[in-house]
């Protein structure tokens, strides 16, 4: 990685971080761009992965508090999203009182990834200001990756979390 391209990705993460903080989207479509003062996606009735919690026929996991399926733009040979059944809006809108959901959704990922025969896997989750879809979701990239210069791209650290990176900082946190 040569010297202009990392610091491409420090000012994109850095501008992505303080945009995410105010309440803009970098990319999506435009009525996902603004929060209302409420916090909700103004404009927005319902979201999106809250009504596969509703209505999904046949998730490649399911349990009392995670729903997994296929992402539908995938990265990988497998890439499935794993989330929480209840609304949680982002990585910023976890508390504390989350850890014991972060390390559930860190062990099915390891299941999930184990059970398919994997070489190897990314579990990540994007930060605030690059979500396409304002419920949190987590990543679960097995390898052979498909688009690798686009996962260069999005799931670098400037602009996504780990699993593990997410659950420290958590524990780490005050309230």
């Amino acid at each position: 990685m040569g010297l202009w391209e990392v610091v491409g990705y420090v000012v994109l993460g850095v501008l992505g971080v303080v945009l995410g903080r105010i309440g803009w989207k970098l990319w999506g479509p435009s009525k996902y761009n603004r929060y209302d003062k409420v916090g909700e996606i103004a404009g927005v009735r319902e979201c999106l992965f809250c009504g596969f919690v509703r209505d999904m026929e046949r998730p490649i996991y399911e349990d009392e508090h995670l729903l997994g399926f296929n992402d539908i733009s995938p990265f990988a040979t497998r890439h499935i999203l794993l989330i929480p059944k209840r609304h949680i809006k982002n990585l910023l809108a976890l508390k504390k009182q989350d850890l014991p959901l972060l390390e559930h959704m860190k062990d099915v990922a390891q299941k999930l990834a184990q059970s398919l025969g994997t070489q190897g896997a990314d579990f990540i989750f994007h930060k605030p200001a690059f979500n396409s879809i304002l419920h949190l979701h987590l990543h679960i990239m097995v390898y052979p990756l498909t688009r690798p210069f686009l996962r260069r791209l999005l799931f670098n650290p400037c602009f996504s979390s780990t699993i593990d990176s997410t659950i420290s900082s958590l524990k780490a946190k005050s309230t």
